[in-house]
C-alpha cells in the first residue's frame, strides 16, 4: 500500500473533475452547442487519440492486463485530453478570431469527447465518471439512464492524417520550447522571441498556421523564421527534425551561472553514460539480465548521447555571451 500513489490518484481525479468544470463553465456561457462537432485540426486529433487510446483499452481486456488499462487511461486523460486539447481550447473559445457557432461547433466536440472519455475510464473509476456523466447528461443527450448501461468504446476508425500530425507537431515544438524554458528558469510570465531556422516547407506552412496557438502555449511575443544563410543570435536550441527552433538568450539568463548548470548537467550525463556503458558491455550482464531491462539501457544510453549533443550546442551558443 502506498499513499503517494493513493494522492497520486486523488490529483488524477481532481485533474479530470476541473476539466469538467471547465466546460461546464463555458457552457453557461456561450449559449447552446453547435449542431456537429467542430472540424478544427484539434478537435479531429483529439477524436482521433481517443478511439487510438479505446483500441488499446479493450486489446488489454482481452489480455487481462488491467495495469496497461489504468496506465493507458491515465496518460490520455492527463496528458491529451486535459494537458492539451484542454488547454488548446481555453485558448480557441477566448480567441476574438472564431466566431460564436464556431466556438459552439468547439464546445459540442468538447462535450462529446468528454462523454467518450468517461465511458473508457468508468471500469476503473466508476463513482467519479458516473458523477460526471449525470452531470453532463442534459448537454450529451444520452438515450441511457446511466454510464453503467451504455455502450462501452470499441470504434475503429482511421486517423486523419494530416490535422494529426499537425498538431503531434504543434506539440513537439512546444514542449521543446517549454523544456528550454524550464531548464533556464525563465519565468512563465515573460514573453519571450523565438527564431525558426532551416525545416522544409511544411514547417514553414504549420508554423504561419499554428502561430496563435504555439505563441499562447509557449508564452511568445513572437515567432519569426530566420534564412538558413543569416547569423543567428547566441540561443538556446530544440530540434524536430531538420527545423531548429532558437530561443535568444541575451538578457534572459545570468551567463556565468547558466554555463555552471550546463556543465554540470554534462557531467552527471557522462557518468551515467559510463555506468550503462559497462553494463552493456559486460557479457554476464547482457546473458542474465531480462531482455526488458537491457533494452530500456540501450534507449537511455541513444537518449543521453542526444542530449549530450544539445548541451554541447548549447555551451558554445553561451561561450558566445562571455
Amino acid at each position: 500500500f502506498d499513499m503517494k500513489r493513493v494522492e497520486g490518484y486523488r490529483n488524477f481525479c481532481n485533474k479530470l473533475w476541473n476539466a469538467a468544470r471547465f466546460i461546464n463553465l463555458q457552457l453557461s456561457e456561450i449559449d447552446g452547442l453547435g449542431r456537429e462537432e467542430s472540424k478544427d485540426s484539434a478537435d479531429l486529433w483529439i477524436r482521433a487519440k481517443l478511439k487510438e487510446t479505446s483500441q488499446k483499452v479493450n486489446l488489454y481486456f482481452d489480455e487481462f492486463r488491467f495495469d496497461l488499462i489504468t496506465q493507458t487511461i491515465y496518460d490520455f486523460i492527463w496528458n491529451e485530453f486535459c494537458d492539451w486539447y484542454i488547454e488548446i481550447s481555453k485558448i480557441r473559445l477566448s480567441s476574438q478570431n472564431y466566431e460564436i457557432e464556431e466556438k459552439k461547433a468547439i464546445l459540442r466536440s468538447l462535450v462529446s469527447t468528454l462523454e467518450e472519455t468517461l465511458r473508457l475510464a468508468h471500469p476503473i473509476m466508476p463513482f467519479v465518471t458516473e458523477e460526471l456523466w449525470q452531470q453532463f447528461k442534459k448537454d450529451h443527450k444520452s438515450k441511457y439512464e446511466s454510464i453503467m448501461i451504455s455502450n462501452y468504446p470499441n470504434e475503429k476508425v482511421k486517423i486523419n492524417t494530416k490535422e494529426f500530425d499537425d498538431i503531434e507537431w504543434v506539440k513537439q515544438v512546444v514542449s521543446g520550447i517549454r523544456n528550454i524554458r524550464g531548464e533556464m528558469n525563465i519565468k512563465p510570465s515573460l514573453k519571450i522571441l523565438v527564431l525558426l531556422k532551416d525545416g522544409d516547407n511544411k514547417d514553414r506552412k504549420r508554423s504561419e498556421e499554428y502561430e496563435d496557438l504555439i505563441c499562447n502555449l509557449s508564452g511568445l511575443r513572437s515567432l519569426k523564421w530566420i534564412e538558413s544563410n543569416d547569423k543567428t543570435p547566441p540561443s538556446a536550441i530544440n530540434f524536430h527534425k531538420n527545423l531548429k527552433v532558437l530561443i535568444p538568450l541575451e538578457g534572459l539568463i545570468k551567463v556565468k551561472e547558466e554555463k555552471e548548470r550546463v556543465e554540470k548537467n554534462i557531467f552527471k550525463l557522462k557518468k551515467e553514460n559510463e555506468s550503462i556503458s559497462k553494463q552493456l558491455n559486460n557479457k554476464k550482464f547482457i546473458s542474465k539480465a531480462p531482455q526488458e531491462l537491457v533494452e530500456k539501457l540501450m534507449d537511455r544510453n541513444k537518449e543521453i548521447s542526444k542530449e549530450l549533443k544539445l548541451l554541447d550546442i548549447q555551451i558554445k551558443e553561451i561561450q558566445k555571451l562571455l
